[in-house]
């Protein structure tokens, strides 16, 4: 049977090219990218850890679901435009209504 493409992607990254649906593998992961929903969990657990895993670079939250902010928390991530000092944001709009939205507010020029 032939592997899905994250099959194919996890057994690349890590080296395990027996890897498929439900292994549990040690990856070599080149770029995160995580969203405005659980961005902010994604960093607590890094930090958590230890810090920020990789090169901040290679780390990016987008910025698609809270546009415009419902929550005084997502307000605040807006306002400054960062979830930390490390990762950057991009801002992804899913709608016109939501690109709109993100004009309106700054966010995209």
């Amino acid at each position: 049977m032939s592997k899905t493409i994250v099959e194919k992607i996890l057994a690349r990254a890590s080296g395990n090219n027996d890897a498929s649906a439900g292994d549990i593998v040690n990856a070599k992961v080149s770029f995160l990218m995580t969203n405005d929903a659980v961005g902010e969990l994604t960093v607590k657990a890094f930090e958590e850890l230890g810090g920020i895993p990789w090169d901040k670079e290679r780390i990016a939250v987008v910025l698609d679901h809270y546009i415009p902010a419902t929550t005084e928390n997502t307000a605040r991530i807006l306002a400054v435009k960062k979830i930390h000092p490390d990762v950057r944001m991009l801002i992804a709009p899913a709608s016109q209504d939501v690109f709109a939205a993100a004009v309106a507010e700054g966010l995209i020029e």
